[in-house]
């Protein structure tokens, strides 16, 4: 994904799309472990 673009547009969803799959990781950390794909 492009980090710098004069697309005001593109760089709003760009932004908004990280901001949401960093709380999509927050939620699946913890299931990662608690299933056995990683050991902690």
């Amino acid at each position: 994904m492009n980090n710098k673009s004069k697309d005001k547009k593109y760089m709003n969803l760009i932004t908004n799309l990280r901001g949401n799959l960093k709380v999509l990781a927050k939620k699946i950390e913890p299931k990662i472990y608690e299933y056995g794909f990683l050991k902690s």
